[in-house]
């Protein structure tokens, strides 16, 4: 009897992120303990100590502050995002799972994208554009419905 197929689900936002584990076509979703994590979301201007340096204008006597050209909350969010595909990566080469699904928000989504490893982006089968963090783990059958739980 060949082996099940063991899907991984990545349920993410920008402050967490959870895998969730389902065996077979019509196996219940189980959140794999150890590959749950936090982070600390912070507002920007917790992250930028200093207010933005005065200026002059390039004609007239006018000052007004200079624009931070950098956003560190989206950098934020890309090491986490970085730091999630990580660890999953890691189990991806002990072949703990066949395929890999990802579900989260689209300004998380767009990061998970970019910093996807090749092992994870050859196993991926969907992305979900929804924001299902707060969804328990029992009711992702219903909230993802056929689209990863097709015999439901």
């Amino acid at each position: 009897m060949p082996r099940p197929i063991r899907r991984w689900i990545l349920i993410a936002d920008a402050s967490r992120a959870r895998v969730v584990e389902v065996l077979g076509a019509s196996g219940d979703p189980q959140t794999l303990a150890n590959l749950v994590f936090r982070n600390d979301v912070k507002k920007a201007q917790d992250i930028m100590a200093d207010r933005p340096g005065r200026t002059f204008d390039s004609a007239g006597k006018g000052r007004h502050a200079m624009v931070d050209s950098s956003d560190p909350v989206g950098e934020a969010e890309r090491r986490f995002a970085a730091s999630v595909l990580s660890e999953i990566e890691s189990h991806a080469s002990d072949d703990a799972f066949d395929r890999f699904v990802v579900v989260a928000p689209p300004s998380m989504l767009h990061h998970l994208r970019r910093e996807m490893p090749q092992r994870l982006a050859e196993r991926l089968e969907r992305e979900i554009d929804k924001d299902l963090t707060h969804v328990p783990t029992d009711g992702l059958v219903k909230a993802l419905g056929s689209e990863v739980f097709p015999l439901h």
